[in-house]
């Protein structure tokens, strides 16, 4: 079972946050250094992005391919935050809430939901499961007898915290297994966790990864044409920065999709994932030959 929590890093209070902090730290307080970190991080402010696009006259169509900053330190400065002029600037109030953003985020979300798992991980365990809980995506594997049991537990625990499981279509699945001659699986439905998904005998990448990657690729190939095109209208060099498009696209690169799924080729065992990335280089030369 997989399931996914509601409003995560919104919904953590900021009472509960603090009290679980101090237990991780055995204090009856706060440390001042750790203290001025708890304040920022629960009383930040924000700016919805689309009253600043109005702001700064960034029209609808030019929104589609904005990719540097809105606007300057000094606009923002000026504009935004000089004494709220605008309004633009939300402060938040409601004792709610972390940024999903910020470096300690992820640090602080796992110092939450530690008494969850303390209690959940060996109660699994005992009635012969696994429990796994990567940030707000918890994976629950049992015996099929035991999944009503164990996932109701599960939501008890998440009140507890005052948090909640999500219910919708895709949020919380049910995959059940069964065991065939031979050592493999059958299943009634993929199982599908972090980006993965796992059929009884082999794992794949998600289509939707595939797909997004293949769409990022070609729009990014289509804005260097397009910036090639317009360094001719100045003398400059016409050529397509291609390092650029392989370092970021291809698995000529080191830190990018490509080298995340060799990476994961290599831990799984049995899986399909070089047959979804093996026509990477020539689809993106398929569309840098497009005119």
């Amino acid at each position: 079972m997989t399931f996914d929590v509601k409003d995560f890093f919104e919904s953590l209070d900021h009472k509960r946050l603090k009290q679980h902090w101090k237990q991780v730290l055995d204090k009856c307080e706060l440390p001042p250094d750790h203290y001025a970190v708890f304040k920022a991080v629960t009383r930040y402010s924000w700016v919805e992005r689309e009253p600043l696009y109005k702001l700064f006259g960034i029209t609808k169509k030019k929104q589609k391919q904005w990719r540097g900053p809105i606007c300057s330190p000094e606009e923002f400065r000026t504009k935004v935050r000089s004494k709220n002029q605008t309004g633009l600037i939300k402060v938040k109030t409601d004792g709610k809430g972390v940024p999903q953003g910020s470096p300690i985020s992820a640090l602080l979300s796992n110092i939450y939901m530690l008494s969850v798992d303390v209690r959940m991980a060996p109660l699994v365990k005992e009635q012969g499961g696994l429990y796994f809980r990567y940030s707000d995506d918890i994976l629950l594997v049992c015996p099929c007898d035991k999944r009503v049991e164990l996932e109701t537990q599960l939501r008890k625990e998440m009140d507890s915290v005052g948090l909640a499981l999500h219910d919708g279509p895709g949020k919380s699945t049910v995959a059940m297994f069964i065991s065939e001659e031979g050592g493999t699986l059958n299943c009634d439905r993929q199982l599908q966790y972090l980006g993965f998904t796992f059929d009884g005998k082999c794992v794949r990448v998600r289509s939707q990864t595939i797909v997004r990657y293949m769409r990022r690729m070609k729009k990014a190939v289509y804005r260097e044409k397009h910036v090639a095109e317009r360094r001719v209208a100045t003398g400059s060099d016409p050529k397509v920065r291609r390092k650029l498009l392989y370092s970021r696209y291809t698995h000529l690169g080191t830190h990018n999709f490509l080298s995340y799924a060799k990476k994961a080729q290599q831990v799984f065992i049995i899986n399909k994932i070089r047959e979804q990335i093996k026509r990477h280089w020539a689809d993106l030369h398929a569309s840098l030959e497009i005119e």
